[in-house]
């Protein structure tokens, strides 16, 4: 097929960030033959020239690391604060001049908060218009499902599982290697024959023109070998090898029913187009099918949340909901509004709660248009993700200054040459132990 044979590779760029171990052991090589000769220094040197010695400096160093990226497990507020603010003689909080921009960014982000919250408002309008009947649970129910509030608490406790983004975003997240796909296209080919074999034989005639397209080829078997590759638990088909080497496509579903993926995945590669334009045409159809598969897998998520909240409150019947009797009773086992009610509150509570950090960094703040986007309640979930993302580029940060961490703490400089410092001596000769137990673990 055209597209399958005009595929191009695409080269990705170097990731930068995190010191990798060719450099480590390049820069034990060098330490290895700049070193002093007092007698912990040469028992350093003799520990770099062999694999146990290094694996216990290895070792160490990685202790290091894990002691000085351990504060940002414990406490990530602090350094979060501490990268984005100073404090001021009466000790107000002031964004560091050189993150004003960062700032910028993060109230763009958290101005879209409502626009990612959109999809389960939707979910929840939907599910409110269910609860039937005019007894005094079902309209407490509806008028608690109603609130924004409430809403806005439920989502940001548990936004990892009812964001739906839009495509842009999926693309991100997607794995777009072009050698990962090119290798897909290579796994394909075989397949071909029987695929179109089985659209040949389909009666219907608009779903057999649907699906005879290159771009049909691509996005069905694109599909069956993403999951598999992925071990998806629920996938569109299987692959088998006959006798004679012969590779047969076979579908869990009708062939026919298929016709409709189609036409996703062109809306989705249309959609996309501003950020497949550089890729292959092939690699197009591949890329937005992903999008479309990881958009599926995040809505059947929220689904799953959903119908947790249907078994866990509520009887269903003929599609309709009424609020499952003894879910909500008193002291006397009597069914009460009053719990239902103190149950949501307590969700906005324990909402409330979790947000106490940024409260706080609220009240110290200045300027308050620095405040305003750790204010912004419906907003916490992007405010907690920039957070995540500012902790991990600081742990990054001290995984990349690895062995300047061991150096500055263990050496010292004398002249042209190093020296293990007096104060770390016996540490040296505990490496010197650490490495003969891995000599003979290793026997």
């Amino acid at each position: 097929m055209i597209l399958l044979s005009a595929a191009l590779l695409f080269t990705l760029s170097p990731v930068e960030g995190l010191a990798g171990q060719d450099d480590l052991e390049a820069r034990l090589d060098r330490l290895a033959g700049s070193l002093e000769a007092d007698a912990a220094s040469s028992a350093l040197a003799e520990l770099t020239r062999g694999e146990h010695g290094r694996q216990a400096i290895r070792e160490k160093i990685e202790a290091l690391v894990a002691a000085r990226t351990a504060r940002l497990d414990r406490d990530p507020q602090s350094p979060y604060e501490d990268w984005l603010f100073s404090r001021d003689e009466r000790g107000e909080l002031r964004a560091r001049p050189e993150r004003r921009a960062e700032f910028e960014r993060l109230a763009a982000e958290t101005s879209k908060a409502r626009a990612r919250m959109a999809s389960f408002y939707s979910r929840c309008d939907a599910f409110v218009a269910r609860i039937a009947g005019e007894g005094e649970m079902e309209k407490r129910a509806r008028a608690g499902w109603s609130n924004p509030e409430f809403r806005s608490a439920y989502f940001n406790l548990r936004a990892g599982e009812l964001q739906e983004p839009d495509l842009e975003a999926l693309f991100r997240e997607v794995r777009d290697g072009a050698d990962e796909l090119q290798a897909r296209l290579e796994e394909m080919a075989p397949l071909t024959g029987s695929y179109f074999k089985q659209v040949a034989a389909l009666r219907d005639d608009a779903a057999r023109g649907r699906l005879v397209t290159e771009n049909a080829l691509l996005a069905v078997l694109g599909r069956v070998l993403r999951q598999a590759a992925e071990g998806s638990e629920r996938v569109l088909g299987g692959i088998s090898t006959a006798d004679d080497g012969r590779k047969d496509v076979a579908f869990n579903i009708p062939l026919a029913e298929l016709a409709p993926l189609v036409g996703e995945v062109e809306a989705a590669a249309a959609a996309l187009a501003p950020l497949l334009k550089d890729r292959p045409a092939a690699h197009r159809v591949l890329l937005a099918e992903a999008v479309l598969g990881l958009r599926e897998a995040r809505k059947a998520v929220a689904d799953d949340v959903f119908a947790e909240i249907v078994e866990d409150g509520f009887e269903e019947a003929g599609g309709v909901l009424r609020v499952k009797k003894g879910r909500y009773v008193d002291g006397d086992m009597n069914e009460s509004q009053e719990t239902l009610e103190n149950e949501h509150r307590s969700l906005i509570d324990v909402f409330r709660g979790s947000r106490g950090a940024f409260d706080q960094l609220v009240e110290l703040c200045a300027d308050p248009a620095e405040a305003a986007p750790f204010a912004d309640l419906p907003a916490t979930f992007i405010v907690q993700e920039h957070q995540s993302r500012v902790v991990d580029e600081l742990r990054e940060a001290i995984r990349a200054r690895a062995y300047d961490l061991f150096a500055e703490l263990y050496l010292e400089k004398k002249g042209g040459r190093w020296a293990v410092r007096p104060a770390r001596a016996g540490r040296i000769e505990e490496l010197v132990r650490r490495a003969a137990e891995i000599q003979k673990e290793n026997q």
